[in-house]
């Protein structure tokens, strides 16, 4: 339950399906491949235009070099990555990230203006 009373799980408020059935709509509206919204992805209009783009996720680098070492034969097994805090320390919390995404782009930022100024 998101929203409304939560003593009462029995009947969820109305806000609770209408946000549901929203987040539903906009994971379905993807390409089931790239995730971009259909509305642009299937477009034929020319004024849409398409980059790469990447994100660096240690998660997934970590994973694909353990892959490697493991081999597993097992049918019905998936490997996944689950988090944990290296010793002595805590795991950071969203918000955490966020403050940390935020200074990245603002850095980001101020390199790409840099570059632009001295070229």
């Amino acid at each position: 339950m998101i929203v409304g009373d939560h003593s009462k799980r029995d009947k969820p408020h109305w806000a609770d399906y209408a946000l549901a059935l929203a987040f539903e709509t906009l994971e379905s509206e993807k390409c089931p491949k790239c995730q971009v919204p259909i509305w642009w992805a299937y477009s034929e209009s020319n004024v849409i235009e398409f980059e790469h783009d990447h994100i660096d996720c240690e998660a997934c680098l970590w994973d694909e070099q353990e892959k490697k070492k493991i081999k597993t034969d097992k049918p019905g097994r998936t490997l996944f990555v689950k988090a944990k805090p290296v010793e002595g320390e805590t795991l950071p919390d969203r918000e955490a990230f966020q403050v940390e995404m935020l200074a990245r782009a603002a850095r980001d930022s101020k390199d790409k203006s840099d570059k632009e100024i001295s070229s």
